[in-house]
């Protein structure tokens, strides 16, 4: 195969660019718009806090190490002003706490840390 036969082959990433040009063509602007409306009012940005994890408490130590244990658990939390949105979070967050470990030297440590599912649905190890 000689190399101006090889410069004419479709790459995978120009089918996938053609496909989704061309199903953005079809469904045109205004359907994609209407799936990205929200129900919601809107809100003025930045008029909360944001919300800062507290640290999490070590379940056990011993001299060289901290064990955490952090539970995924469903949950309602407020995003919006005056919303509830139900969530799949840590410790009933979107963000997991913060885990403090400080050695005197400056070096990192291992921090285990067990993972306890409670969502409704299985969990997978990652």
């Amino acid at each position: 195969m000689g190399r101006e036969q090889m410069n004419n082959k479709i790459t995978r990433r120009e089918i996938l660019h053609l496909g989704a040009s061309g199903l953005l063509a079809i469904s045109g602007p205004s359907s994609l718009r209407s799936n990205l409306e929200s129900r919601s009012p809107l809100t003025p940005r930045f008029q909360r806090p944001l919300p800062i994890p507290s640290v999490l408490t070590p379940v056990q130590a011993d001299a060289t190490t901290d064990y955490y244990e952090i539970t995924q658990r469903e949950s309602q939390i407020e995003i919006l002003p005056g919303v509830r949105t139900k969530i799949w979070g840590y410790e009933g967050m979107l963000r997991v706490q913060q885990f403090m470990h400080a050695e005197e030297d400056g070096s990192w440590c291992d921090i285990p840390i067990n993972f306890l599912c409670r969502l409704p649905y299985i969990c997978m190890a990652v």
